[in-house]
């Protein structure tokens, strides 16, 4: 389980070489945040778009 409560973008973007080591990720800390230091990542429908 790889996964986050509250965290931006650039923070998820530093997990994601982990993703294929881990059989479930919650990494949709930023979609929580009024604003994201770093839109880097979109996310819709449950789905992370890099």
């Amino acid at each position: 389980m790889l996964g986050c409560m509250l965290c931006t973008s650039r923070a998820i973007n530093a997990a994601l070489p982990l993703m294929p080591l881990v059989n479930f990720a919650d990494l949709d800390g930023p979609t929580w945040l009024a604003v994201d230091v770093e839109p880097a990542l979109r996310f819709t429908t449950g789905q992370l778009h890099l």
